[in-house]
């Protein structure tokens, strides 16, 4: 018998309206990230070199998001086979799959977590530091960027390099699980290690930081007043302009709401 019909599972209905639904997100989602990244070029080409130039660490960031975002969506769209099908099953398009999600889902987690923790930096610390900060900023995101990609690619190619044996399905890194194609029920440790702790800490590190910020800009804290270990900051009007603007702080605190929901919604999806 192949290896195939022993890793095979059929579809409920429920399942194959899930994938399909799941199929037709996945492909807009791509087509949105291919014309966003567009336009984002054609914008940041028309702005003047100098502030180019302060934006670079960021570029590089929302770049890391943005393809980790298009990485997720094709691996969505990959569930239009399933849905066809009405089956899921081991093999190469399956270990593809599984792939694309776990590299596009962690890359997600620690793309939001490099821009929440740069968004913080050049808000919170002395107007000085900041713009150190953003004139050196292109270094430090390539380096971490470097770090999260290199620490992406080598799950899979390590993974599948030691569990590649089709006769053998149950030894399989990625299965079905059954909907779709992700990291095998046999391996929950590397679930966790891959994915689920980056998708969580992402989470909590941005809702924390985020509406810390919200606060600091209510005027409902100050660097001054907060815990002792916390760097000291005297504010002035040329550090922050607009220090109690509410709008800004609504903001600031609605960003976990935008930057977590697909987190969340990963992981409801996956329960």
């Amino acid at each position: 018998m192949a290896a195939e019909d022993v890793c095979r599972y059929e579809l409920t209905v429920g399942q194959v309206v899930g994938d399909s639904f799941s199929a037709l997100v996945g492909t807009l989602s791509s087509l949105a990230v291919v014309i966003y990244t567009a336009r984002m070029i054609d914008i940041y080409y028309r702005i003047p070199a100098e502030i180019r130039t302060l934006k670079r660490g960021v570029v590089v960031l929302v770049g890391s998001l943005l393809a980790s975002d298009l990485l997720q969506g094709i691996g969505a769209a990959m569930d239009a086979k399933w849905a066809n099908e009405r089956s899921s099953r081991c093999g190469e398009y399956c270990t593809a799959q599984g792939a694309l999600r776990l590299i596009g889902q962690t890359g997600d987690a620690l793309s939001i977590l490099g821009i929440a923790v740069a968004t913080f930096i050049s808000i919170w610390f002395p107007a000085s530091h900041v713009r150190a900060f953003r004139s050196n900023g292109f270094k430090p995101a390539v380096i971490y960027v470097g770090i999260v990609w290199s620490y992406l690619l080598l799950w899979p190619i390590v993974a599948v390099g030691i569990h590649h044996n089709y006769d053998s399905p149950e030894t399989l890194f990625f299965a079905p699980t059954p909907a779709w194609c992700w990291i095998s029920e046999s391996y929950k440790g590397a679930r966790i290690a891959a994915e689920y702790a980056w998708l969580w800490l992402a989470c909590a590190v941005t809702i924390v930081l985020y509406i810390w910020l919200g606060l600091l800009f209510c005027e409902i804290i100050t660097p001054s007043s907060t815990w002792p270990h916390l760097p000291q900051r005297v504010y002035n009007n040329e550090d922050v302009k607009d220090y109690g603007d509410r709008r800004t702080a609504a903001m600031l605190i609605s960003y976990p709401i935008g930057m977590d929901s697909p987190i969340s919604k990963l992981k409801i999806q996956e329960c």
